[in-house]
């Protein structure tokens, strides 16, 4: 045990708090519609392409730069199929 270790409670929010909590950017992890603002993936990627490679059983490269959403598209790409 730590000498002089604080423990801090947590910030417990009922249903209605969370319904009523405003978006934000996120920058940290995948995007949450719910909580996050963003572009949806439909939008910014040519998914008509990626299917057919998919369909063709070929390999395809999601290259972006850091914190443009490569995590929240394949984690989008994952629900739809």
């Amino acid at each position: 045990m730590i000498a002089n270790a604080r423990i801090t409670p947590m910030l417990v929010l009922n249903s209605e708090e969370i319904k009523n909590m405003e978006k934000f950017f996120n920058t940290a992890r995948p995007i949450i519609s719910d909580d996050h603002y963003y572009i949806p993936s439909f939008k910014r990627l040519d998914w008509d392409e990626i299917r057919h490679l998919i369909a063709r059983k070929r390999f395809f490269l999601l290259h972006a730069p850091r914190q443009t959403g490569k995590t929240s598209a394949l984690l989008e790409m994952m629900e739809t199929l």
